[in-house]
C-alpha cells in the first residue's frame, strides 16, 4: 500500500487480484465503524481531498 499527499489530495495505491475494492476509512482508532469512502473504485487506487487525519482500510469485493 502506497500513501501520497499532495496539495490538498491523498491517494492510495495498492496490489490486489479481486475485480472490485471498497476503501473505508475512520478518523480515529477508538471508533468502531469503518465509512465508505466514495464508490467502489476501478482500478487499485483511489484520491480523495484530504480534509484531516484519517485511517484507512481497503477490502477486496466479490464482482456481481
Amino acid at each position: 500500500l502506497d500513501i501520497v499527499r499532495a496539495g490538498d489530495d491523498v491517494t492510495l495505491r495498492w496490489r490486489g487480484n479481486h475485480e472490485l475494492y471498497q476503501v473505508q476509512k475512520k478518523t480515529s482508532l477508538t471508533e468502531t465503524t469503518w465509512q465508505n469512502a466514495g464508490s467502489p473504485p476501478t482500478g487499485t487506487n483511489f484520491t480523495e481531498a484530504a480534509s484531516s487525519n484519517a485511517f484507512y482500510r481497503i477490502q477486496g469485493l466479490q464482482a456481481p
